[in-house]
């Protein structure tokens, strides 16, 4: 959902592999830069490449997301 709610994010545009733990995000990039993704990412409370997850999201994540 904070990937969805980014400006330039394709409505079709995101693909979750669970197995692998990874989102894959299909965006304008003249709309929005891959950093913006990263930090609402992080901010949900998961890792996104280098960008550590924010630890009080973390903390409110229900236990089938940890």
């Amino acid at each position: 959902n904070a990937v969805g709610r980014q400006v330039g994010v394709r409505a079709d545009g995101i693909t979750m592999d669970f197995g692998q733990r990874m989102v894959i995000v299909r965006y304008d990039s003249l709309v929005t830069a891959r950093k913006n993704l990263e930090f609402a990412i992080a901010e949900a409370g998961f890792q996104a490449n280098e960008v550590p997850a924010n630890l009080e999201a973390v903390k409110a994540l229900p236990p089938e997301c940890k």
